[in-house]
């Protein structure tokens, strides 16, 4: 029996993304791994003082891998407890760069240093003038608002403006920059690509089809039967489509499940790490927010 320790934030009210992790897991236990791997659900709250608490419980229980801790504060936190018990970590969707430093600590999604090396050639390529990105203060956030103010030439009135930061402070800033009928186009970061965006600025006066509202988000690519089954269950209990977050924890737990037998066979196809257990998918995507919801996007160049 391989036991399996899976952390995130269980609070729905506090995370958009606990509803997905929670189905993830149960697709995971019924579809994918079988009677051979038990998995045992630990709340983080997405915090520091949280990560620790239940890195703590998690040791206690000796599992043979943990998956999660969603929010790079948490995985800051905690990874190199478990690094100090060599514990393997599997990261889903923690993205600040330094995180795999901890001789445990593996990534499946990709890095900050990857995503803002990206996202600069892409607002290079449309040649936006962008002001200095704004964060939510999160780790996450600050990661790539600094790294993004280093890069990119930058300008006080740009029309591009770019926040950083988890999804609930993503909305709030996007519903106070629409109020101010500025011209020019906003820019959110991965946490902020929800189906729950357009909703939510509806819900709030926003209709993103008078606003032009951008997400540089992370969009995984399944690949094999089980991934088309996965789908299928997915539409059939849910509606719509899985997001990222399912995928990649999806294919975190299946990863941590055949650990060490690496590359893992996973609904990402293969999953393969360089020396810095790091897997770097490269899996990038702008997305325009309609009122229908979100819509892939490609940048055209602006005359200046």
């Amino acid at each position: 029996m391989k036991r399996i320790a899976c952390v995130a934030c269980l609070d729905p009210k506090f995370s958009i993304h606990t509803h997905t992790f929670l189905r993830a897991v149960v697709l995971a236990r019924h579809c994918l791994l079988g009677p051979s791997v038990q998995i045992r659900l630990f709340d983080d709250n997405a915090s520091r003082e949280g990560a620790l608490r239940a890195a703590r419980d998690i040791l206690a229980w000796s599992p043979d891998a943990v998956v999660g801790h969603f929010a790079s504060a948490a995985a800051d936190a905690a990874a190199p407890e478990y690094a100090a018990h060599n514990m393997p970590l599997f990261l889903p969707a923690a993205t600040a760069s330094h995180l795999t430093r901890n001789a445990t600590t593996w990534r499946l999604c990709d890095n900050d240093a990857d995503y803002v090396a990206w996202l600069s050639e892409q607002t290079e390529l449309a040649q936006w003038c962008v002001a200095p990105p704004e964060h939510d203060g999160s780790l996450h956030g600050i990661s790539v608002a600094e790294q993004l103010a280093a890069r990119l030439r930058l300008t006080p009135y740009g029309t591009t403006r770019l926040f950083s930061g988890r999804y609930a402070a993503s909305v709030r800033y996007a519903i106070r920059w629409a109020h101010t009928d500025l011209p020019g186009r906003l820019i959110l970061t991965d946490d902020a690509g929800s189906t729950a965006l357009a909703p939510d600025l509806l819900a709030h006066g926003i209709n993103p089809d008078r606003h032009d509202i951008l997400i540089a988000g992370i969009c995984p690519h399944p690949a094999g039967e089980t991934a088309r089954r996965v789908r299928e269950i997915w539409r059939r209990r849910w509606g719509g489509e899985p997001g990222t977050y399912l995928w990649e924890t999806l294919a975190a737990l299946q990863t941590a499940a055949r650990y060490p037998e690496l590359p893992a066979q996973t609904v990402l196809g293969p999953l393969r790490f360089d020396d810095r257990r790091e897997s770097r998918p490269s899996s990038f995507r702008l997305w325009r927010v309609t009122r229908q919801g979100l819509i892939a996007w490609q940048p055209a160049p602006e005359v200046v």
